[in-house]
């Protein structure tokens, strides 16, 4: 066997082999990009998909609901005028829906002047969601959604997110996941 410093001879000359070390460069910079190339597909794919067509009332104001939460109170809609709210559509089962949760939840603790409510589609009764807004400590209501609902605003895939202005009005639409930074620029 031959020693670290002398190269391996094989039937076409020295196998001449890099220490360990000089690849990882060359490896990180592989990742790095991969990740890179990943994020700038999924923001493109986000700019460019349209926005869910909801049915807005006669004054063009987002359609009006009434929602049981988890705490057992109905949520309206219209009670929550003269405030900014966040309406997202999510599912317990649905894996986009959990992968943004931490960004809602942060964003929820660090905004508390605007209203953050789950509407939760498909995922149980009010009890089991309950629980489950108690293990994914969610600091938000969360609602449990039905067909109405998602129906008039145009839900076809979850998650989907509505931004509602202190009017009633919509002014940002999002389907897929949406982060933390992105409601912040949304609510300004």
């Amino acid at each position: 066997m031959s020693s670290p410093s002398e190269p391996e001879l094989s039937p076409k000359g020295p196998i001449v082999r890099e220490p360990w070390w000089k690849n990882v460069g060359r490896q990180i910079g592989v990742w790095v990009g991969s990740i890179a190339a990943a994020f700038v597909l999924f923001m493109a794919i986000q700019w460019v998909r349209p926005d869910p067509a909801v049915h807005t009332a006669a004054d063009g104001t987002a359609p009006d609901f009434a929602l049981v939460a988890t705490d057992g109170s109905t949520v309206h809609l219209s009670d929550l005028r003269g405030k900014k709210v966040i309406l997202n559509f999510w599912a317990t089962w649905c894996g986009p829906c959990r992968l943004e949760m931490p960004g809602l939840r942060s964003f929820a603790r660090s905004h508390p002047d605007v209203v953050l409510l789950g509407i939760a589609v498909d995922s149980g009764t009010r009890a089991k969601l309950a629980k489950d807004k108690e293990v994914m400590d969610l600091p938000y209501p969360i609602l449990v959604g039905d067909a109405a609902t998602s129906k008039a605003y145009a839900v076809s895939s979850l998650p989907t997110t509505f931004v509602v202005d202190e009017t009633g009005h919509i002014t940002s639409a999002q389907v897929g996941p949406i982060f933390g930074w992105q409601l912040a620029l949304a609510t300004r």
